[in-house]
This record gives C-alpha cells, sequence and structure tokens, in this order.
C-alpha cells in the first residue's frame, strides 16, 4: 500500500515582544526510513521563566522530546511519545535545580505523530491541537488552567521544568482521514483567534500560506504573546514545496541548547545527533542526572539549528475575563465560588473523569513556576 503524503509547515513569531519564548519542531530532517518507522513528528512549546529561561526551555522541550522519540524502538508510538515529555520534564527540572537563574524555567508542549494513518497528541499546559475535517475544526487538547473565577483565573495548572517533581501528560489517539488537516499552536493564537477562523483558512490554503495567514491575524488583532503555529496535512494535492527550519524559537539558541544537550545526555568520547562533537560543559553543569524512560538504540536526531527571533517591544500581561496575575502562578485556595468560562479559542472537551475538583477548577499545583516576564 502506497503510503499517504503529508504536507507541514511550521512558524514561530515574536509578535512585538522582545524575546520569542516559543520553539517549533518539525521532523523535515528526519531520514525517511526512520519517519517511515516511527511517524511523523511535530512540536510547538510555549516557555517562561526569566533571564532568557522561557526561550531555552522550549528549545530544550523541543529537541529532548525529538530525540528521545525517535530514539525509541517501542512499538507503542503513543507510549513513546508520553515517555519523551516525561524525560524533557525531568530534564528541565534538573537544570531548573541546578542553574540559579533558571530556577523558574518551565514550557508548556503540544506535540503530534502522524503514523500509519493515525493522530497520536500528547500535551501539557495551554498549547493546543485541532483537528480540521471537511472545513470543521475540532479542538482535542483541554487547557490545563485554572477556571475559577478568582484572582488566579488562566494560571497554567500543568507545564514541563522547574516547581514540580513530575507531570502528568495527557495523550489521545485518533485514525485520520485522507484531506485531514492538524493545528498545533500557543495560545500567543487562540488568545485571539477562533476555531472557525482556523478550519476556514487551513482549508483554503496550503500548509505554509495557512500558517503565514494564522501569524498574521493573530497580529493584526493584538496578541500579547509570542505566536507558534504548526499546520500538517494529510495528503491531498501536493503544495509548492517550502523547507522550514527544524527548530525554531527565541535569541541564542545554538549556544546555549547544544552546552543543555551536552549536560543532560553527555556521553564520554560520543557525539550528539547528527553526528555533531557533544559539547564539553562547565565545571558547575557536569553530572546532572536524568532519568530515562525509553531504551536507547537508535544514533540520537537532535536539532541542528535553532533560531531567535528579538524584538524591540516588552510583552503586555495576557488579557483574561477577571483581574488575574500573570500566567504559571501556584493557584491560592480561592475565596469565590467558581465560575468556569471557556478560553477564547475553543470549546474545550470534557475533562477526564476525577481530574477538577468541585467547584470547577483543577487543584492547585505544588510550588509555582515563574511568572511571565
Amino acid at each position: 500500500m502506497k503510503p499517504v503524503p503529508i504536507y507541514s509547515a511550521l512558524l514561530t513569531d515574536p509578535a512585538g515582544r522582545q524575546l520569542n519564548e516559543d520553539a517549533v519542531y518539525t521532523c523535515d530532517r528526519v531520514p525517511p526510513e526512520k519517519r517511515a518507522e516511527r511517524g511523523h513528528l511535530y512540536i510547538v512549546a510555549d516557555g517562561t521563566g526569566g533571564q532568557e529561561g522561557g526561550q531555552t526551555a522550549s528549545a530544550m522541550a523541543a529537541t529532548i522530546v525529538a530525540e528521545r522519540f525517535y530514539d525509541d524502538t517501542s512499538p507503542d508510538i503513543g507510549e513513546s511519545l508520553k515517555n519523551a515529555i516525561q524525560t524533557a520534564h525531568e530534564a528541565l527540572s534538573t537544570l531548573a535545580q541546578r542553574v540559579s537563574v533558571w530556577a523558574e524555567m518551565s514550557t508548556t508542549i503540544v506535540a503530534a505523530v502522524l503514523h500509519q494513518g493515525t493522530l497520536y497528541v500528547a500535551h501539557v499546559g495551554d498549547s493546543r491541537a485541532y483537528l480540521v475535517r471537511n472545513g470543521e475544526a475540532r479542538l482535542l487538547t483541554r487547557d490545563h488552567v485554572w477556571l475559577r473565577d478568582d484572582e488566579n483565573y488562566g494560571s497554567l495548572t500543568r507545564w514541563l521544568g522547574g516547581g514540580r517533581r513530575s507531570v502528568e501528560v495527557d495523550l489521545l489517539s485518533e485514525p485520520l482521514q485522507e484531506n485531514d488537516i492538524v493545528v498545533l499552536c500557543s495560545d500567543g493564537l487562540t488568545d485571539v483567534v477562533d476555531r472557525e477562523d482556523i478550519g476556514a483558512i487551513v482549508t483554503r490554503a496550503a500548509p505554509k500560506v495557512a500558517a503565514q495567514q494564522l501569524v498574521s491575524l493573530a497580529n493584526h488583532r493584538g496578541t500579547g504573546d509570542n505566536v507558534s503555529v504548526g499546520v500538517i496535512r494529510y495528503g491531498g494535492k501536493a503544495p509548492t514545496a517550502v523547507k522550514w527550519p527544524w527548530v525554531a524559537g527565541a535569541v541564542g539558541g545554538l549556544a546555549v541548547l547544544g552546552v543543555l544537550i551536552a549536560l543532560v545526555f553527555s556521553r564520554p568520547g560520543g557525539t550528539g545527533g547528527g553526528g555533531e562533537p557533544t559539547a564539553t560543559l562547565p565545571g558547575r553543569l557536569q553530572g546532572i542526572p536524568v532519568g530515562r524512560h525509553t531504551p536507547t538504540a537508535t544514533a540520537a536526531l537532535l536539532p541542528t539549528q535553532v533560531t531567535r527571533l528579538p524584538t524591540s517591544t516588552p510583552r503586555p500581561p495576557t488579557p483574561t475575563p477577571t483581574p488575574a496575575p500573570t500566567r504559571i502562578v501556584r493557584p491560592t485556595v480561592p475565596a469565590v465560588s467558581p465560575t468556569p468560562a471557556p478560553p477564547p479559542g475553543g470549546e474545550q472537551p470534557p475533562p477526564p473523569g476525577g481530574e477538577q475538583p468541585p467547584g470547577g477548577g483543577e487543584k492547585p499545583p505544588p510550588p509555582p513556576p515563574p511568572s511571565r516576564p
């Protein structure tokens, strides 16, 4: 049976902020035989934390997830994806404990794998995945945010990185039909663009054009956040071929990311993914242990390019229906009765049983990660 072609484009934009703390990943440079075996992987991550911690967290998470996923040999694609995200969380948490200026580094993540006609999506935080079929966009993920109508409304309740030892990763799978379109995005898009607009734009345009139009629309509507979008089409007519960077994010990524990957996955005398030599670590970063959730059986496939996109305007606070703290603030015990409210980017699927306590909000997380600048 002839494999169904997959067409994709991923784009990230600072949207007027000084730093771009988002990162995106596409498997374009993974060898075709490896993609045929493991699937096509795409990632959007939205970082937070001072001293460039957010941009480092998002780029590092995308890199580790990609390496661990393609390094795994388990036939269970969904579990491999979850385990790769757990490994990234452990690495970020360990780094946050060792490097004081990055104590609050953290990131959301949404990752999708298209493999043999099935879509697998794993996510933590409020970065989203949509499935667009016959022009209708359906939200697949559920935002991990505080929904009680109090001062913590909209704060994240799950994230990768500092502030907690473990994290729960949501996973779903769904059969694909030809011409289905998967959209991955950060909240810089869904704060101002709803699912009807998303469905209409990606249905009528090729992936590259659709991604550009979604980013432009978010900027036109005044998003206060970095914007990242991935548009992946399963089958259909081939669009004009356009090559995108493998990983994109914010400033200074190659030097920082090389050290961090070496920090977490260094092997004496070995090399990193793609045949690149492993960087020598500063003494204060040597020997950080990171648990492995998947066996290593193939060469690591690490990104070779990180692009940072600085601009000059500081980020304004994200608007919420009620006065709210900046994102990623530990929820306090609410004194006001809850009134759940859906986010602007589309309805949320019903939560899994038992996750939200009575009153409509999730339990406050343990210690908080840093608030966004």
